[in-house]
């Protein structure tokens, strides 16, 4: 009896499959096709998303850069007024003006058109401050200080 059940159970389940993948292509959809597509579309989701999260990583490390090198120019501005107000300004005071210039105007060339008219207005009393200098004019005091508090400001708005 138990032998006659299980043939049974095994022919109701045979014939079940065929009418299954009969109703299947019936339909006309290839699964092979279908799958690949979605393959594909996943694939084209990840490129895109691993794309954006690498735009995303390239403009934190360039703002860092760029923080990074504002931080440096608050530190030596400050070396800079302590050799004005000591009286202690020669041409590499000029010199190091002159690299750090430089280097912000090398670090923000690709920086939004807001941080660039900073950047501007910190390269234009850099290059007023270094004519100061070379007039050894008392100016060159009052545009560190203004510098100062230019790059003060601007570090403390910045985020990486």
């Amino acid at each position: 009896m138990n032998n006659i059940v299980t043939g049974l159970s095994l022919i109701f389940s045979i014939v079940a499959l065929l009418v299954g993948i009969a109703a299947y292509n019936r339909t006309g959809t290839n699964i092979k096709q279908s799958v690949m597509g979605e393959y594909q579309e996943i694939q084209e989701q990840t490129k895109q998303a691993q794309s954006e999260l690498t735009n995303e990583t390239q403009e934190t490390i360039n703002t860092t850069q760029q923080i990074a090198l504002r931080s440096k120019l608050l530190t030596e501005l400050t070396a800079i007024r302590a050799q004005l107000t000591t009286n202690k300004v020669n041409e590499t005071t000029v010199d190091e003006i002159r690299q750090m210039r430089d280097e912000l105007n090398n670090v923000y060339k690709d920086a939004s058109l807001e941080v660039k008219e900073i950047v501007t207005k910190i390269d234009a009393d850099m290059q007023k401050l270094e004519e100061e200098i070379n007039q050894n004019t008392s100016q060159a005091i009052l545009t560190v200080e203004r510098l100062l508090e230019t790059i003060k400001q601007d570090l403390a708005t910045a985020t990486p």
